[in-house]
């Protein structure tokens, strides 16, 4: 019996993953994903190069 109910649950859990998640996959604008994490990134390495160079300026 609890073998049932757990086959039960994982078949309703992925179900619900499927549902819910491959339609927000789907539709999802990948190029502008990928542009803001490439503009975090840049903007990151940015803030530490002057970082940087503010502290060899004040040494």
């Amino acid at each position: 019996m609890p073998n049932e109910w757990l086959g039960f649950f994982l078949l309703t859990l992925f179900n619900a993953a499927a549902c819910l998640l491959l339609p927000r996959l789907a539709a999802t604008n990948w190029s502008q994903v990928f542009e803001r994490s490439l503009l975090r990134a840049s903007a990151a390495e940015s803030v530490e190069t002057h970082t940087l160079s503010n502290r060899a300026i004040k040494s």
